[in-house]
Parts: structure tokens; sequence; C-alpha cells
């Protein structure tokens, strides 16, 4: 069946082409502080927002489960990415050995691995159930198992680790009045996809607005470090 057009697909693809652009700005600053972060913090965002903008828009429920499996990348990678970010944004670098962000991947990896084999063990998705309202396209309503709630926990505590750090730098004395403003942009930035997704997990919306969120914080973010660098 045809991609379906709808109120949330053109933002999601629209989001994704934003991103796109500040992912390809971006690409050439790679050996910049902070670059690699936020170049992995990029990508998660256009997979996420292009392929949930997919799952939204496809009318076979095959195709939905597909998306919706590789839509795992984008809050697996983008809470990772940005915490990886704001420790390497907050002067502590040295802590970001390969051997500590390797730990710091075993969730976000072994949460997309148990997305694409979850039929041997329901760990993720309890049930699927094909859903077919009356008027419109087919979708799927799912029954979250126990590593669901582990991986968003996880994701929380690293997006939570995030704006601790920019706001421990923002305290931090002696702080230029630039970096005051940046840090309190990164900051900001990092509020709107939590409210977007705490929203969609109490339920409600059957719309997960987390895409969204992290597709603005990428704008703040990069525009914070263009304009205040």
């Amino acid at each position: 069946m045809a991609l379906a057009f709808n109120i949330y697909t053109v933002p999601l693809f629209a989001a994704a082409a934003i991103s796109t652009v500040l992912l390809l700005l971006t690409l050439p600053q790679h050996r910049r502080p902070g670059a690699k972060p936020m170049i992995g913090f990029l990508t998660a965002i256009v997979v996420w927002t292009v392929s949930y903008g997919m799952m939204l828009g496809a009318g076979s429920p095959v195709r939905r489960l597909f998306w919706h499996n590789l839509r795992f990348v984008g809050p697996t990678l983008a809470t990772l990415s940005i915490f990886v970010f704001a420790v390497e944004y907050t002067g502590r670098a040295d802590l970001m050995t390969t051997r500590n962000v390797l730990l710091l991947a075993l969730v976000p990896v072994l949460t997309n691995l148990l997305v694409w084999t979850n039929g041997l063990h329901h760990l993720v998705r309890a049930s699927t159930t094909v859903v077919e309202p009356p008027g419109s396209i087919v979708r799927l309503q799912f029954d979250w198992g126990p590593w669901y709630y582990l991986h968003a926990a996880y994701s929380y505590l690293l997006a939570i680790g995030s704006m601790v750090l920019f706001v421990e730098k923002y305290l931090r004395l002696g702080e230029s009045p630039t970096a005051v403003k940046q840090t309190r942009t990164m900051f900001l930035a990092t509020i709107a996809p939590l409210l977007g997704n705490a929203v969609y997990l109490v339920g409600l919306t059957e719309i997960d607005f987390a895409p969204f969120g992290f597709a603005l914080s990428a704008v703040l973010m990069i525009t914070a470090i263009a304009v205040y660098s």
C-alpha cells in the first residue's frame, strides 16, 4: 500500500529535512570537540523522524512494524549521544574513553537487538494488536514488555544526567556571560523532548512528540554553538 501523508507525517519529514541539513553542516567539523556526539545525535534524529513518519504513513501492519523497529535507533542513540556531548561540553572529555562509551552503549545496543528479535522473547513488546479505526489507516497497538521500561528508564537517566551537567556548568563560578547563555540554551534544549515523550508515556496522546522535541533541541544546540562560540 502507498504511503499516506497526514497531519503527523508531513511535520516529521520536515523535521527530518531540517535535521539532515544540520547534520551535513556538522560533518565537516567532525574533528572539533563535541562534534562526534553531535553527529550521532543528529543522525539519530534523522533516522527517528523518517522512520516514525514512515510508520505513521504506512497502511500495511508489516511495514508499520518494520519502521517501528527501525525507529528505536532514534531514542537509544539520541539520548546516549547527548549525554556524551554534555560530558565533553562540561570539560570532562577525558572520561569519555572508548571503554566508557561502550559501557554506556550497552543498553542501547541490546535494546535494538531485542527489538528486531522480539518474536523470540517478547521482552520489548509483550503483544501487538492490529487496530483499524473506521475511516483511518491501519495502526498497531502495543503492550510493552519489561525491557521497554528498562530502556525508557535508562534513556531518561541519560537525559536527566545531561541536564544536571548543563546546570552544573551554568552555575559554575567564573563562566563568561556568553558561556552562560550558551549553556542555558543547551539546558533548555533537553527539556522539549522529555516533555513530548512524557505526554506520550502517560497516555495523553497516541503520538510520541519526542522526535519533534529532539529536532527542536538540535536547532537550539547548533544555534547556541554558532552564536555563542
